[in-house]
């Protein structure tokens, strides 16, 4: 049986426990067992968003760019998906041994930074992410610092 089914049986045995005893189902701390199962399929592009920021903490550029770009041709309008998007191509940029690359790079990062922007006007970076992680031109607007991302995956697991 897949993982899928594995979930999406729990979560029919708990709704079905719940209708059954409801006071037994809230007195054993059911509800929160419920209510985490269905987080993850309300947002799905929280998981890539967490797997993009794993890839990218974990030195693999590339692979996040892969994972962000994926999730954001379901949610083109997440402007945490876009701006950590933005941070992995300034991250490759920075590792980019030739000059066109670079500049390409950054331009995309940029870009990526406009977007997420324009699809949350009040967004902005942490001063202190900002200061540690990314050139002027390449930071992204929203305040989400990967610390936090990062105590929130740990916690998780």
């Amino acid at each position: 049986m897949s993982k899928s089914k594995n979930v999406a049986g729990a979560q029919q045995a708990l709704a079905d426990a719940r209708t059954f005893d409801p006071d037994r189902f809230t007195r054993e701390g059911l509800a929160a067992v419920l209510e985490k199962l269905t987080l993850p399929s309300a947002d799905p592009s929280r998981a890539a968003l967490q797997q993009g920021l794993m890839a990218l903490l974990n030195g693999r550029a590339q692979e996040s760019i892969a994972i962000l770009e994926r999730a954001l041709s379901k949610s083109a309008k997440s402007a945490s998906l876009r701006a950590y998007l933005g941070v992995a191509y300034a991250t490759q940029a920075l590792s980019a041994p030739k000059p066109e690359d670079r500049s390409r790079l950054q331009d995309k990062a940029v870009e990526q930074f406009k977007l997420a922007k324009a699809a949350q006007a009040d967004c902005q970076l942490s001063t202190r992410t900002s200061r540690r992680r990314f050139s002027p031109s390449t930071r992204p607007p929203c305040d989400e610092s990967l610390k936090s991302e990062v105590r929130s995956l740990k916690s998780e697991v």
